[in-house]
């Protein structure tokens, strides 16, 4: 009885694989009709009829028109004008309309009125056109990294935070998978200038190109027909149509393991028709196929304010006071550029500056200015009658002008002390706004934002403190400060520690050695150094030391632990041969970290 309910169960169970096979090879026929009718056929299922893809593709393609009316539509009156004058007489002040494109590569431009006479230019829509069509330095998604392209997948090493990297030749990333597996950029949420139409199942060959500036992006992932996914735009801006948050996309915490990440193309029943995954199929960004790209994103990075530079530029900025500016010997920094790669050496030392004087002039930490009546004016120069730091002052035997470039309650100036034999605070300040304009309020204590070379991508050396070493709590504030406004994600930065002297007088004492309050800061900010930034200190007292002549006066020097006489103009400054060694150590450690 028992065989005779098994055998009849294993019938049952025949019957219902048999029914299941023809179920499966209906729905087979159906979806090969769907994906291979023609444009005009629909295909009866069992929801009713569905149009084939190429139906779906020809019934977008007519919707165009309208589609584009209607957003046109949410324009000031819904034209497109042939010029901007004509625009303007047409719109009221703040309204937005398009003009006629000035080249065949754009579809339109977009101005807002200002007034009767002028408008300012947003942006530039490109053509469907031009971007299906550009086709230069294109490269198949394959191996992960993409040839021939400025842009470029890399796997970063995981102590810097991040596990891979979307990248240009110069190093900046656009995209970045932290070692949480968020990703971060700069993102742009459902922005209609891309052509984002839902996506089909018959899509293939999804690529990565590089794109002609004119048309408003640089890069873009594109299906065959030229419809965006997703694309990098010239401001640095990643624009796509996002998801955040959903639970599509596996997110299991990334960590020291990954390895081998590529970009790949999915079958469209996974759901996706591209990714970028690990070595073990984790999608760290995804491209689904509905033409949503999906990914773990972070975008709330405070301190991503365009393209996120993973490196410095190898150009130097020498952050300091007289030590670096040092114009009557052959100056190490003159001394260190044939020792190093070619590059650019920016000199930012001002003499006599203590460490709170040279950060501000850096950015880290801006000076504070009150201006007269609290105005900046149309046009000219105002007085500033109050800083809450000098950041252009110099000791009172110093003479002459002094400028730096940079914004005051938005408005881009210049600074420019004049000053004074009287002292520091006897120094005249005036800022000098660029261009006329409208005049405009400024709160007392506005913060003045200096124009910073390289606009903070330069490898920084920084060498400051000297001038107040009585004061080491705001020496190692400022040194912190430097550090961070350093715009990468990596650091490249040297800190030079001041250095201690005393008389040059042959057969006199120093008055800087062991046991005085000079000598018990310096070492105390030499410590503290070599504790928060390890290899990165160059302890320049010690480094001159071993270079003594051998004389009496300098072996005195060193014993009292300072810088030997004979490498010294003056009680501190150093002479040509000692600016040599100096170049000779920085060259060391630059060369030495491949910078």
């Amino acid at each position: 009885m028992a065989d005779q309910t098994s055998i009849e169960a294993l019938a049952s169970y025949a019957g219902e694989l048999s029914e299941a096979a023809a179920k499966a090879q209906a729905a087979s026929e159906l979806q090969r009709k769907i994906l291979n009718g023609d444009a005009q056929t629909d295909v009866l299922t069992e929801s009713g009829p569905v149009p084939t893809f190429a139906k779906q593709a020809r019934l977008y393609q007519e919707a165009m028109p309208d589609a584009v009316a209607d957003l046109s539509a949410q324009m000031a009156d819904g034209k497109v004008y042939a010029t901007v004058a004509l625009g303007l007489a047409a719109t009221a002040n703040n309204q937005s309309f398009y003009v006629e494109p000035a080249s065949p590569t754009m579809s339109r431009s977009l101005y807002v009125r200002v007034s009767a006479t002028e408008a300012r230019h947003v942006s530039d829509d490109p053509s469907l056109g031009a971007v299906s069509e550009l086709g230069t330095r294109t490269a198949a998604v394959e191996s992960g990294t993409f040839s021939e392209l400025e842009l470029r997948f890399i796997r970063l090493g995981v102590e810097s935070g991040y596990v891979w990297a979307l990248v240009d030749s110069a190093g900046r990333m656009a995209l970045g998978c932290k070692i949480d597996g968020s990703m971060v950029g700069k993102f742009v949420l459902r922005d209609g200038t891309v052509n984002r139409t839902t996506l089909n199942l018959d899509l293939d060959g999804f690529i990565a190109k590089a794109l002609d500036p004119e048309t408003g992006y640089v890069w873009a992932v594109t299906d065959t027909q030229g419809r965006i996914g997703l694309a990098l735009r010239l401001d640095g801006t990643v624009t796509g149509k996002f998801l955040l948050g959903t639970g599509a996309v596996l997110r299991a915490a990334l960590g020291a393991d990954l390895s081998g990440y590529i970009a790949v193309q999915l079958s469209p029943e996974s759901g996706y028709v591209w990714a970028v995954v690990d070595s073990v199929g984790r999608i760290a960004l995804g491209i689904t196929t509905a033409g949503k790209t999906v990914g773990n994103f972070d975008v709330h990075i405070p301190d991503v304010t365009g393209i996120e530079y993973l490196k410095p530029l190898v150009d130097l900025l020498c952050v300091g006071d007289s030590l670096t500016a040092n114009s009557s010997q052959v100056t190490w920094r003159e001394q260190l550029a044939p020792l190093i790669s070619a590059r650019t050496i920016v000199n930012g030392g001002i003499g006599g500056q203590t460490s709170r004087q040279i950060a501000a002039r850096f950015g880290a930490g801006c000076a504070l200015l009150t201006v007269t009546g609290n105005q900046i004016p149309a046009s000219g120069s105002v007085a500033v009658t109050a800083l809450s730091t000098l950041p252009l002052s110099t000791p009172a035997t110093n003479s002459g002008t002094f400028t730096l470039k940079g914004t005051l309650g938005g408005i881009q100036g210049t600074l420019t002390c004049e000053h004074s034999e009287a002292g520091d605070e006897s120094d005249a300040y005036t800022f000098t706004r660029d261009a006329a304009g409208e005049a405009r309020y400024s709160a007392p204590r506005s913060p003045f934002v200096p124009d910073v070379p390289g606009e903070g991508f330069y490898t920084q050396i920084i060498w400051m403190g000297r001038n107040n070493l009585d004061n080491v709590e705001q020496i190692k504030s400022d040194i912190r400060a430097m550090v961070g406004v350093q715009k990468t994600a990596e650091k490249r930065y040297l800190i030079i520690t001041p250095p201690l002297g005393g008389n040059p007088t042959p057969g006199a004492s120093t008055g800087e050695g062991v046991g005085t309050s000079t000598y018990n800061n310096c070492v105390a900010l030499e410590d503290w150094a070599t504790t928060e930034y390890g290899d990165r200190v160059i302890k320049i007292r010690e480094w001159l030391m071993q270079f003594n002549n051998g004389s009496a006066d300098d072996l005195d020097d060193v014993a009292k632990g300072v810088v030997p006489r004979s490498l010294r103009l003056d009680i501190i400054h150093n002479t040509t041969i000692s600016n040599g060694h100096i170049a000779r150590r920085i060259a060391y450690e630059i060369n030495r970290r491949s910078w």
